[in-house]
């Protein structure tokens, strides 16, 4: 709604116009949207070096014990996280 709302003021359009042609110029996502724009960003620049190298080592290719018709797509394999453990009681 408030976004709505500022993109409306910054455009200088009618409220009655419709509200995804404001935005899209904008380049404003929702929220759930923008990170997995950002990862899908982060992750594109890692695979093509243009990433720090911090980033870069996060990811891990894919590899298969037999061959498969996707071998050749440059999968990347899933990060685990790591076991937590539960605090002790005193």
């Amino acid at each position: 709604m408030i976004q709505n709302t500022a993109a409306q003021l910054l455009t200088r359009s009618n409220s009655r116009t419709h509200i995804t042609h404001i935005l899209s110029p904008l380049h404003w996502l929702p929220i759930n949207f923008r990170f997995h724009f950002k990862i899908l960003v982060l992750t594109f620049r890692a695979l093509h070096s243009e990433a720090p190298q911090y980033i870069t080592d996060l990811l891990q290719p894919h590899t298969t014990s037999r061959p498969l018709r996707s071998s050749g797509h440059r999968l990347l394999a899933p990060i685990l996280k790591p076991e937590v453990t539960k605090p002790f009681r005193l």
